[in-house]
């Protein structure tokens, strides 16, 4: 790959973090939306035992993870929940 067609390294991403902790966000993104795993389950469009597999670890498709974000879009800090950036969390919800 010649240099100037290489991306610029602030354009690399690694979606290790997200996924390796996905039960703990999950949790936290219920949690800040105020719903019950089933009403979660719901507005994702998926069964809430899928939903359960998730919490006990297994990664959701890649439709349904851009269903996640979809979804925490919606909600002041939910994008930051699932990235696990707490600054950025704050600054959605205007706590700093």
């Amino acid at each position: 790959m010649r240099r100037s067609s290489y991306p610029p390294s602030h354009l690399f991403v690694d979606a290790a973090p997200v996924v390796n902790d996905l039960p703990t966000r999950l949790a936290r993104l219920k949690h800040a939306i105020g719903l019950s795993w089933d009403g979660l389950a719901a507005c994702l469009g998926v069964d809430p035992r899928q939903l359960q597999r998730w919490r006990k670890g297994t990664l959701p498709s890649g439709v349904a993870m851009a269903s996640l974000f979809l979804l925490a879009d919606r909600i002041p800090g939910g994008a930051a929940i699932l990235r696990d950036d707490d600054s950025a969390a704050q600054d959605e919800r205007g706590e700093r």
